[in-house]
């Protein structure tokens, strides 16, 4: 793939990567997607001709991010063109799917021949900002990237290349994703065999860990999380755990698993942990994500959580709003927008920015639920490794104070004209990052 650049926590070694849907270094979820960046489109291009945007509606809708220069994207493409026209041809509900080209080409005339070998309709090449605006709200990272939308614009599924693959036929058309508690399913066992029902376990919050015996990371931070997950079942939280393997045999599981006190997906259930691989996104491992009892996530990053939390005392691990930059927390940075606040270290200035920042957050988390958007999330630093290493990725100036907002899924940051760290300064450098206002530069 043609994917970008993050930047990994010193909680550990470089993550593995043991299969397709495990690529990167990071566990990801999907954000909330209407496809409102394309609000003041006013026209699609099919051929030579313009398209309006109702041609869309009551559709099922693939939004195809792809570009001329991209190797893997030309190989995708032919692939995806037979699939479309077969659909058109031959599925029932063939008048009820369309695909939209979102191009990364480097100027028109690679868009005009690129688009040229395409049977669907595309964004206007001239429509850069809302091309821009669409690749962040589905946080693209890299392409080729498939997306499926629904008639109502909520986001089914963001492997569609996956679906071209596995469903040829378009059978599973629209693709409506199965639940989580669908994919989790009933039957879970311990390492001695004993068969465990998910109604034992219900009540509780769940930690899945995505991990493998032959991955030294995991092998590394596996041992941390069995004192951490002992403390707290002696502690009488309401927690249990559930081992997803990507090991490459059963003898191999079997060994891991022995060490582990949780529970675990049998392994001959291959296609269960796979379903819960796509579900959470996981694209590296060791990766832990933390479920209440009702299924929804409470953090993508229970790995980052465990590591900085080994005690327990903050389960269930609720994400905070605003965080010093450590290693600990500097893996997060790869997941969303975050404003950052560099400070000269002294315990003074961090508690000054702290007092600003936290208010700040935490009013941006409420605004954010409500609206259903991306939060942005709040950091400041003190004296941390981490810094310098954020400082070099980023190409920032070893100045403090120093305000910025890296956006490191959309490979972007902002650095503010005024770099004071007071609650009007930070206010307005959020306000005008949510108004577009900001100039932004590459992070490469």
């Amino acid at each position: 793939r043609c994917i970008h650049h993050t930047i990994v926590s010193q909680t550990g070694a470089t993550p593995c990567f043991p299969h397709h849907s495990e690529r990167g270094s990071v566990l990801a979820l999907p954000t909330p997607c209407n496809m409102s960046a394309l609000k003041n489109v006013t026209h699609l291009l099919r051929g030579g001709e313009e398209v309006p945007m109702s041609a869309l509606d009551g559709k099922v809708v693939g939004i195809y991010f792809s570009a001329h220069w991209c190797p893997p994207c030309r190989g995708f493409t032919p692939k995806l063109a037979q699939w479309y026209k077969d659909f058109k041809a031959n599925h029932p509900r063939a008048d009820d799917f369309e695909i939209v080209f979102a191009s990364s080409d480097k100027n028109q005339e690679a868009f005009d021949e690129y688009f040229a070998e395409m049977p669907w309709t595309a964004i206007p090449y001239a429509d850069r900002k809302a091309k821009d605006s669409l690749s962040k709200e589905f946080s693209v990272r890299g392409i080729p990237t498939f997306v499926i939308v629904d008639e109502n614009r909520k986001l089914l599924n963001k492997n569609g290349r996956d679906l071209v693959r596995d469903d040829p036929k378009g059978e599973k058309f629209p693709w409506t994703p199965p639940s989580f508690e669908e994919i989790f399913g009933e039957d879970f066992v311990k390492n001695d065999g004993t068969a465990v029902k998910r109604s034992e376990f219900a009540d509780k919050y769940v930690g899945i860990y995505f991990s493998a015996h032959w991955c030294p990371p995991c092998r590394g931070f596996t041992p941390d999380l069995i004192k951490t997950y002992t403390k707290l079942v002696a502690d009488g939280k309401p927690f249990e755990m559930v081992f997803a393997s990507s090991d490459k045999n059963e003898k191999q599981f079997k060994e891991y698993f022995d060490e582990m006190p949780w529970l675990a997906i049998p392994f001959d259930d291959r296609k269960r942990k796979e379903a819960l691989s796509a579900h959470f996104e996981v694209e590296g491992i060791p990766a832990l994500v933390i479920l209440d009892p009702q299924g929804n996530v409470v953090t993508a990053n229970g790995r980052m959580a465990v590591g900085a939390d080994p005690e327990g005392s903050e389960f269930p691990w609720v994400p905070k709003p605003c965080n010093e930059l450590t290693g600990a927390s500097g893996s997060s940075l790869n997941d969303s927008a975050v404003v950052i606040a560099f400070t000269s270290g002294e315990d003074a200035d961090v508690a000054a920015a702290k007092a600003v920042l936290q208010p700040i957050a935490e009013a941006e988390a409420e605004a954010a639920k409500a609206a259903g958007d991306n939060q942005v999330f709040f950091m400041y630093t003190a004296n941390d490794d981490m810094i310098d290493m954020v400082r070099d990725f980023a190409r920032l100036k070893d100045t403090s104070p120093l305000l910025v907002l890296l956006d490191i899924p959309n490979q972007v940051k902002f650095v503010s004209k005024d770099h004071s760290i007071t609650t009007e300064n930070v206010s307005q450098f959020l306000a005008d990052f949510k108004a577009g206002k900001l100039q932004e530069e590459r992070l490469r």
